[in-house]
């Protein structure tokens, strides 16, 4: 399909935000972003910082933009213009220092899986109970029911930490994924 676009056998690409990272820009004439609320309703801390850089790669490429949006006085817009950059990211890090997320405090998350919802409840109460120990706060637990996906119960736990966080040693077994910098954190 890519190879049709460059020979201008389409006349529109309707594509994700991947799209605005470049390699595709040369032989685009006009560019939409067809909602400005979806690009801000990812799930993480990042959502903001991820719209700002899809939209300004779009406008930095001298292409015609259209941003549609329900709320035209949205404050990311009115960070577009000269040196906007600059205060936007100022007031990102403070909101991100205000209220803990990185790089101010590091999130790791522990996910587990199983056939039996009684294991993963086990399971995520050993650790949450270690972890309490260790940091005595910021442990954050989904709760029952878990996902459930293809007959495997999922469970995580999220930590919010400033220092080194010292590991239980079971957490390196099979039955965990350790993500030190996971982005979907609501």
């Amino acid at each position: 399909m890519f190879a049709e676009w460059e020979k201008g056998v389409y006349d529109i690409l309707i594509g994700g935000p991947s799209l605005a990272y470049g390699w595709l820009l040369p032989q685009v004439a006009f560019c939409s972003i067809l909602s400005l609320e979806s690009l801000l309703q990812r799930p993480g801390f990042q959502s903001r910082e991820q719209a700002f850089h899809t939209i300004a790669r779009l406008r930095s490429a001298g292409i015609p933009l259209q941003v549609l949006t329900h709320n035209p006085e949205h404050e990311l817009l009115g960070f577009l213009g000269e040196e906007g950059y600059k205060k936007f990211f100022a007031e990102e890090l403070a909101e991100r220092k205000q209220f803990g997320f990185p790089p101010y405090q590091h999130l790791m998350r522990f996910e587990t899986r199983d056939t039996s919802e009684q294991i993963v409840t086990h399971r995520l109460d050993m650790l949450e109970h270690e972890l309490r120990i260790v940091r005595k706060r910021s442990v954050y637990r989904t709760t029952p029911p878990y996902m459930q996906k293809r007959g495997l119960y999922y469970g995580a736990l999220t930590v919010k930490y400033d220092d080194l966080l010292t590991l239980p040693a079971f957490v390196y077994g099979e039955e965990w994924t350790v993500d030190p910098s996971p982005e979907d954190i609501q």
